[in-house]
C-alpha cells in the first residue's frame, strides 16, 4: 500500500510540473494548489496514519488546518493593501478610492506635483516618504535664490562689562 501511495505522489508531482509548463497563466496556481492539497491529504491519511487513527486526532488535525487557513486569509488581505497610502491624509487608501473620477485623479496629480516641487528644495530631504519623488523638470523647479546682502552693517560687539572693584 505504501508503494502505491508513493507512486500516486510521484504521478501528482509530474502533473504539477506539467501544469507549470502549459502556460495557463493565473489559473496554473489554482491547479497546482489543488494537486498539492490532494498530495497533502494522501501523506496525512496514509503516512501519518490518520486514516486509521481515532476520530479525536482527525478533529484536532482538521481544526488546525482550518485555523491555518484563516491566518493565511488574514495575511493575504494585509499584503493586498500594503503600500497604498494617501499622501494627502497619510492614511490607507481603500480599494474604492483607486477608481476615482478623472477630476479627483487630476486634483491628486496637481497635489503631488506641488509636493514634488516643495520636497525638492535645495538641501531639503523629504520626510515621511519611503520613496523620494522623481526628479522635477528644470522648468518646474524654483531656481535657488542668492543670499541677499545685509541692508545694515552688523553692529560691533559690545565691550565686556568691567569687573567690580575689590573692597
Amino acid at each position: 500500500m505504501y508503494f502505491g501511495v508513493f507512486g500516486a505522489l510521484l504521478v501528482l508531482t509530474v502533473i504539477t510540473v506539467w501544469v507549470s509548463t502549459l502556460g495557463l497563466g493565473p489559473i496554473a496556481i489554482y491547479v497546482a494548489m489543488f494537486v498539492a492539497i490532494i498530495k497533502a491529504f494522501m501523506v496525512c491519511a496514509y503516512f501519518m496514519h490518520l486514516k486509521w487513527d481515532s476520530p479525536f486526532n482527525r478533529l484536532v488535525f482538521i481544526s488546525s488546518i482550518v485555523f491555518m487557513a484563516i491566518f493565511f486569509v488574514i495575511t493575504a488581505t494585509d499584503l493586498g493593501y500594503r503600500g497604498q497610502i494617501n499622501p494627502e491624509t497619510d492614511t490607507m487608501v481603500l480599494r474604492q478610492e483607486e477608481n476615482a473620477t478623472a477630476a479627483e485623479a487630476a486634483r491628486k496629480a496637481a497635489f503631488e506635483a506641488k509636493t514634488v516641487v516643495l520636497a525638492r528644495a535645495p538641501g531639503s530631504v523629504p520626510t515621511g516618504v519611503d520613496n523620494p519623488p522623481a526628479a522635477v523638470p528644470a522648468a518646474a523647479a524654483p531656481a535657488p535664490a542668492a543670499p541677499a546682502a545685509p541692508a545694515v552693517a552688523p553692529a560691533a560687539p559690545a565691550a565686556a562689562p568691567a569687573a567690580p572693584a575689590a573692597p
